[in-house]
């Protein structure tokens, strides 16, 4: 109850806020020795899949750019969205859009570019991430979305909203991404927001109502028991494909050992063209 109450301060003074600063510059660090928890074989392994990653993905304007565990979770990120996609067909399209739900900070905003840019072979990406809580203050007294902002730059496209996307009317996405969605209120509250912010199934059917048919909406879970209670709040889409998306590309590696990628299809309507 106190939680909830010292959230709900928080989270109403952050919103009447709207702190903001400029002059962000992301930090970057060397990337000698990146897997060096890893050892032996592994560690070699590692920076040969690092190598690959950064090649197909273009990825040195991030790698010349950003902190050692920037880095490294992008790579995880493109790691796991290549294990969702593995045998789901991702049509080729000059325009593709992608809108993120809850994406805190957008760190992961180079990764989930390039992998569906490279996927698709678009020519123009329209990206949005959503964050109902956007202006957190970081010890460095920047916001998430200064974060954020200094993240979309890199990529030079991609918006950055903070707002409640259960209220917004986005529509015509390719894709919609929600990674690790509060579906508990004790992962709501522990992460800073209050109750009344709980609403995990209006979320996602209203991710889902901004796909197009045919699309896809991808979701991560931290557990087993979370993607089971996602298939419980999920409607009007067909699960496609669900993966492990455990990785020690990452230095918390033995922490994904539970979580789980989904991808669900929206419906096409009857008598359409599939594509």
């Amino acid at each position: 109850m106190m939680r909830n109450i010292y959230n709900a301060i928080g989270f109403r003074i952050r919103k009447a806020l709207r702190f903001r600063r400029p002059g962000m510059v992301l930090p970057n660090e060397a990337k000698k020795n990146l897997f060096e928890y890893a050892s032996g074989d592994r560690r070699l392994a590692l920076s040969a899949r690092e190598e690959e990653l950064r090649k197909v993905y273009k990825l040195d304007p991030l790698f010349h750019a950003s902190s050692r565990y920037i880095y490294r979770d992008n790579l995880y990120w493109l790691e796991g969205l290549e294990r969702c996609f593995d045998g789901v067909t991702l049509a080729k399209s000059a325009e593709f859009k992608i809108v993120d739900v809850g994406s805190n900070n957008f760190h992961y905003a180079f990764a989930l570019a390039r992998f569906f840019e490279t996927a698709t072979a678009a020519q123009h990406l329209d990206m949005c991430g959503y964050e109902i809580d956007g202006h957190v203050v970081y010890a460095d007294l920047h916001s998430r979305a200064d974060y954020a902002a200094a993240y979309l730059a890199q990529i030079r496209r991609g918006r950055y909203v903070v707002a409640d996307f259960g209220l917004s009317t986005e529509s015509g996405a390719d894709v919609a991404t929600m990674f690790f969605p509060f579906l508990t209120k004790d992962a709501l509250l522990w992460w800073g927001l209050p109750i009344d912010c709980f609403s995990p199934q209006a979320l996602l059917l209203r991710a889902i109502a901004c796909v197009k048919p045919g699309g896809f909406l991808v979701v991560w879970n931290q557990t087993d028991e979370e993607a089971d209670q996602l298939d419980g709040l999920v409607s009007g889409a067909r699960l496609v494909n669900r993966v492990r998306l455990k990785s020690d590309i990452v230095d918390y590696g033995e922490a994904t050992a539970d979580r789980v990628g989904s991808v669900f299809r929206m419906p096409f309507p009857e008598g359409s063209q599939r594509g």
